[in-house]
């Protein structure tokens, strides 16, 4: 079975201004994929799920037909936590509101990551890393997310 580590990030100036997100996908130590993207008038929020979105869709298109399993490393505290403490069961209870009552900003991509999550919980973990930590592959995902300000992606 292939075991994948998937590092995502995600980057915005401003909230509500143009921001990015990066994934790369690591494989026996080594840069396997990466992709990254960049949108206007988003948040950073957004930018991170974006990024996690990404790489899960990614994995499900490209793994359909072969046996792999993947943790997603990703430094964004909101959706490590998310999964860790599954914020995610209260919020579906809630229908979609936060324990302030509040409504779940970014639903549409909490309901398709959480979609390809429950069908893959078996193979796919969640971890949280330290960003602007020395871990090489987060810093990667990090300057793919910021590459937009050069207008590379």
């Amino acid at each position: 079975m292939k075991r994948l580590d998937i590092y995502t990030d995600g980057s915005c100036s401003v909230n509500s201004g143009k921001g990015g997100w990066g994934i790369v996908v690591v494989y026996q130590d080594k840069v396997y994929y990466e992709a990254c993207g960049a949108e206007e008038n988003t948040t950073n929020n957004k930018m991170e799920l974006t990024a996690f979105l990404t790489a899960m869709k990614w994995v499900e298109e490209h793994f359909k037909d072969e046996l792999v399993s993947y943790t997603i490393y990703t430094d964004s505290a909101y959706i490590a936590n998310c999964f860790k403490d599954q914020w995610y069961k209260r919020w579906e209870i809630n229908g979609w509101r936060t324990a302030n009552r509040v409504a779940v900003k970014n639903k549409e991509l909490w309901e398709e990551i959480l979609k390809i999550y429950k069908a893959t919980e078996h193979i796919c973990s969640i971890s949280y890393v330290k960003g602007h930590s020395d871990n090489v592959w987060n810093k990667r995902a990090d300057t793919l997310a910021t590459s937009w300000r050069g207008n590379q992606c």
